[in-house]
């Protein structure tokens, strides 16, 4: 599986339609995020979407780091089914589930709710919603992510990823604020808040 993914993440790198980057940079840790997304047909139904992000801890260096290609085909309904190889801290997982997409000039949502083939009982909900608007001539941006993970047993792991600010120069710059929850009882784990900067290319 590693090397099928890396195989696929340069296939999807050379013929990547839109590609973005986005730092995060705290007191205590650095956050980046890394996606390219690839169209192969004109109607844009079939598209491969790869992403790496990575959390690195300052004071030891320590990393939590995901990577996963998703292969999609969206209906002119807007969902569609979604095939997802990983590769993480916890080792290598293969995914099937649908998504939602929709986009515009003014915005964008991506959700998709996925289970896991080796692990059964496990279900995983995935969105992201960006709004661009512009206000008395002002081009603002905002984002929001949300990753949450259960099992037959309950609620197992949540993240939670806001970013507020700006666009400068063709990029986003501005504030923004990483959190996790873990368990039934939602306990608070890891926050991150910081500046952030994200281009798109």
């Amino acid at each position: 599986m590693r090397y099928l993914l890396s195989f696929l993440f340069v296939a999807v790198f050379a013929s990547a339609e839109a590609q973005s980057l986005e730092l995060l940079q705290g007191t205590e840790a650095s956050f980046a995020d890394v996606q390219f997304l690839t169209q192969f047909e004109k109607a844009n139904r079939v598209s491969t979407f790869f992403r790496t992000r990575a959390e690195i801890q300052l004071d030891d260096g320590s990393a939590n780091y995901f990577s996963g290609l998703f292969l999609n085909y969206t209906t002119s309904w807007h969902v569609g089914p979604t095939v997802i190889g990983s590769i993480s801290n916890g080792g290598n997982d293969n995914f099937f589930g649908v998504h939602f997409f929709k986009g515009s000039v003014k915005g964008s949502i991506f959700s998709q709710v996925f289970t896991d083939f080796k692990l059964k009982g496990s279900y995983r909900w995935f969105t992201i919603a960006r709004w661009y608007p512009e206000i008395k001539s002002i081009p603002f941006y905002a984002s929001a992510e949300l990753f949450t993970m259960w099992r037959e047993s309950g609620h197992r792991f949540s993240f939670i990823g806001l970013r507020a600010g700006i666009t400068l120069k063709g990029a986003q710059v501005g504030i923004g604020y990483n959190v996790s929850s873990i368990g039934n009882e939602f306990t608070q784990g890891k926050e991150l808040p910081g500046v952030f900067v994200r281009k798109a290319f």
